[in-house]
């Protein structure tokens, strides 16, 4: 991988940096993964922008989120609704904002904003307690493969919860 990356490829740079991290040599995946985010690659921005999170640098998190946001990139807009639900980043805790990041994700087919969404659903936390909208994102997030989405739309659909009840779907499920 390595080798692409000397010649300002950038997916081989963001799949050389992978490749460092899974070995360890997280200052040489950094400086590739810098390289491929400096030449345009967004799945790099966001790679850093997770190290960067989970390392607490919340500025230099921060700055990588809104760059990806900036590119309009699904999993940036989740984030963000993350960053909000939770009042991570520097970011107060607002589920409103929260919502509206999700629903966003959500409409670029991001199946963990689906899920993020049923459950402001079902809990309320959007202001409107709606069983029925609650099944139908849990669905389409399950039918996206998203294993926690399986498991509450077939719990709802096996109760009854703002669907009717279906045995066999649950089962599916």
């Amino acid at each position: 991988n390595w080798m692409g990356s000397q010649y300002y490829d950038p997916e081989a740079m963001y799949r050389a940096a992978m490749d460092f991290y899974a070995r360890g040599f997280d200052k040489d995946g950094d400086y590739l993964a810098i390289g491929a985010k400096n030449c345009g690659h967004i799945g790099a921005t966001m790679l850093l922008y997770t190290r960067n999170k989970a390392a607490g640098n919340t500025g230099e998190a921060k700055s990588l989120l809104e760059s990806a946001l900036a590119s309009n990139l699904p999993q940036a807009k989740f984030e963000l609704a993350n960053a909000y639900d939770k009042g991570e980043l520097g970011f107060q805790q607002d589920r409103d904002r929260a919502f509206e990041w999700y629903y966003q994700a959500a409409k670029d087919k991001v199946p963990e904003a689906m899920s993020s969404i049923a459950y402001y659903f079902v809990r309320g936390f959007n202001g409107v307690q709606d069983d029925r909208a609650a099944v139908y994102w849990y669905h389409q997030a399950a039918m996206l493969g998203h294993p926690e989405s399986m498991t509450a739309y077939g719990w709802m659909v096996m109760n009854g919860k703002g669907a009717q009840k279906n045995i066999d779907e649950a089962k599916f499920y």
